[in-house]
C-alpha cells in the first residue's frame, strides 16, 4: 500500500510541475488521467519486475499535458521523449525511485 501511495504522490508532483501554484487562479482544478497505470501492478509500473529487457524496449512514464486543464499518464518509449520535446508538448517524467518497500510498514508509520 505504501508503494501505491508513493506512486500516486509522484504523479501529483508531476502534475504540480505542469501546473505550478498560481494565486491568480485559486479555484482552478486539473484532471490527471491515470487509466494506463491502473491496468498493472505497482511493481510492473515502477519497472521493478525481473526479466530480460533490451535497450530498445526501455520506456518511461510521463505525464503529458493535453490542454489547459488535463494531462494523461502514459508509458512511452524513451525515444518518444525526444519527439515530445521537439513538438513543444509539455510533459513531466514521473520518478518512481522513491517508492520504497511495503515491508515492515505499519499503519502508524503512515501518519508519521
Amino acid at each position: 500500500m505504501v508503494q501505491s501511495l508513493c506512486a500516486l504522490a509522484a504523479i501529483y508532483e508531476a502534475g504540480r510541475r505542469l501546473w505550478p501554484v498560481d494565486d491568480s487562479h485559486p479555484n482552478q482544478t486539473v484532471t490527471l488521467e491515470i487509466g494506463q497505470l491502473k491496468a498493472m501492478s505497482i511493481s510492473e509500473a515502477s519497472g521493478k519486475w525481473t526479466g530480460e529487457e533490451s535497450l530498445e524496449g526501455r520506456s518511461i512514464w510521463v505525464l503529458t499535458q493535453r490542454n489547459s486543464c488535463e494531462a494523461a499518464l502514459e508509458l512511452v518509449p524513451a525515444a518518444k521523449v525526444n519527439e515530445l520535446v521537439c513538438t513543444g508538448i509539455h510533459f513531466w517524467g514521473v520518478d518512481w525511485s522513491d517508492l520504497g518497500s511495503d515491508e515492515g510498514i505499519t499503519a502508524a508509520d503512515l501518519v508519521n
